[in-house]
């Protein structure tokens, strides 16, 4: 599932990191982090962005019939 822009900026404060943060953890730019939560970005750097939220501990739920929108799940670790 692609996640979209707002699902993913989500994440990101689910996670509490900073757009700063989330670029250095992902390896791409402040600004590509800016421009995907904006809506304006790449779909490859919105996906390396998606997969790095995923290994700090991110599911991203697709919607479905009962929800009819997609979400976010955290990981804890126990």
């Amino acid at each position: 599932m692609d996640a979209p822009p707002a699902l993913l900026r989500a994440a990101r404060a689910a996670l509490n990191l900073s757009q700063q943060e989330l670029a250095k953890l992902s390896g791409v730019s402040p600004r590509t982090i800016y421009r995907i939560e904006k809506g304006d970005a790449l779909i490859e750097s919105m996906r390396v962005v998606q997969k790095a939220l995923e290994r700090s501990g991110i599911i991203f739920l697709p919607e479905d019939d009962s929800t009819k929108f997609p979400g976010i799940r955290v990981k804890l670790d126990r």
